[in-house]
């Protein structure tokens, strides 16, 4: 009998949410339309999947418990805090009083699919936000990181003064002339 990861598999050898998941979040070399396809697929797909907890499907426990879990990933990737603790006895013991019944995911649960699909989601969200607004700033910093390692920002302002991480970016090997950086720029402004 083929197991659920192997059922998924593509000629490649890899499960096709992870293809899904690279095209969405990683994957530089893709095609614009290809990418807003999967950013799409992914960013739909539901944190109350049968996978993902053992309640029936529709019922209100289970959309509860995808609320409390899309939470849980914000709290997280805010904060800072390892996966891991996902899995820390008194970390289960203290989401078990905060709503009595709620079954947490598991650290590698937390850290891939549903990490993948809010960031599909929220990068989803700002792509609209972004095509449906006038007026953009584009801003960007750069500065070298204690590894040495020269990262520059690119930031996306609306008029309502939101800002938007749009690319962070490594230019190490890279001379930070006014040519080359204006290079970027164009190319960040051709894709919006």
């Amino acid at each position: 009998m083929d197991t659920p990861t192997e059922q998924q598999k593509k000629k490649g050898g890899r499960p096709q949410s992870e293809l899904e998941n690279h095209l969405a979040n990683n994957c530089k070399e893709v095609p614009e339309l290809v990418h807003l396809f999967y950013l799409g697929v992914v960013s739909a797909q539901d944190f109350g999947r049968k996978d993902t907890f053992s309640l029936p499907e529709n019922s209100k426990k289970r959309k509860t418990q995808a609320s409390i879990t899309r939470a849980l990933v914000h709290v997280f990737i805010c904060c800072g805090i390892p996966f891991s603790i996902i899995e820390n006895p008194f970390f289960i013991e203290f989401l078990h009083k905060m709503r009595l019944g709620y079954e947490s995911p598991t650290s590698e649960l937390l850290s891939d699919r549903l990490l993948n699909q809010e960031t599909a989601r929220i990068n989803d969200k700002i792509k609209k936000i972004i095509k449906n607004s006038e007026n953009l700033t584009l801003a960007l910093d750069g500065w070298t990181n204690p590894n040495s390692v020269s990262v520059y920002n690119y930031v996306i302002l609306t008029p309502d003064r939101e800002q938007y991480l749009y690319a962070l970016h490594d230019y190490l090997d890279n001379h930070h002339t006014g040519d080359f950086l204006a290079g970027q720029i164009t190319d960040i402004i051709k894709k919006n």
